[in-house]
């Protein structure tokens, strides 16, 4: 006997009592009696089916509204202005970086569940310092990225990070010599314009 498919997605069965008074044999399902012995076993596997979806419900990849600013609260993250999507993208950034021991792989975790893999480079420097250099400017704002690698660096670590206007992001050159690259740094001679660089946040 094969297994059935697993479901693709989770469901909220709202009707075991009539589902499972279906399933008995017809003979059985005219009978008063049984239906009436039957239906408040049933009904307890609705409650228990009721309850399951609620703790459902109340994680942090299935909340929304009012539960995802509960679950915002418990990690010490308001939610500002931000919509449930951005938010619950936050509040799963957050979970990282409270379990972040602050190396420089965790920080690149931090900011590729955030910005996306290709979005910034994360450079350590000795003793103690990184850098996080922006490709292009977030769509949830430096800011945010910034006080949340703040959240995750090691103790004693200065972060640095780039911060941009819009668009294509200035970024440093990989050694001492000079670099010319008309889209992330500075104009070339035929007049395109390179990266901008707003600041630096510390």
């Amino acid at each position: 006997m094969s297994e059935p498919d697993a479901p693709s997605a989770h469901t909220h069965e709202t009707a075991h009592t009539a589902d499972g008074v279906a399933l008995l044999p017809h003979a059985f399902r005219a009978l008063e009696d049984v239906v009436a012995l039957l239906a408040p076993a049933l009904d307890q596997v609705q409650e228990v089916e009721d309850a399951l979806w609620d703790v459902l419900g109340a994680t942090l990849a299935d909340a929304t509204g009012h539960a995802l600013d509960q679950l915002g609260e418990l990690l010490v993250w308001p939610r500002g202005s931000l919509a449930d999507a951005d938010y619950r993208a936050v509040l799963l950034v957050v979970v990282k970086c409270n379990r972040s021991a602050g190396t420089g792989n965790e920080l690149l975790a931090v900011v590729d569940a955030l910005m996306g893999a290709t979005g910034y480079t994360v450079e350590e420097f000795f003793p103690a310092a990184v850098l996080v250099s922006p490709v292009a400017a977030p769509s949830l704002g430096t800011l945010l990225l910034h006080t949340l690698l703040k959240r995750a660096r090691a103790a004693g670590v200065k972060l640095h990070t780039l911060d941009v206007l819009s668009g294509t992001a200035f970024v440093l050159a990989s050694g001492e010599r000079v670099e010319t690259d008309s889209a992330r740094g500075f104009s070339d001679t035929g007049g395109t314009s390179g990266g901008r660089l707003a600041g630096v946040l510390a």
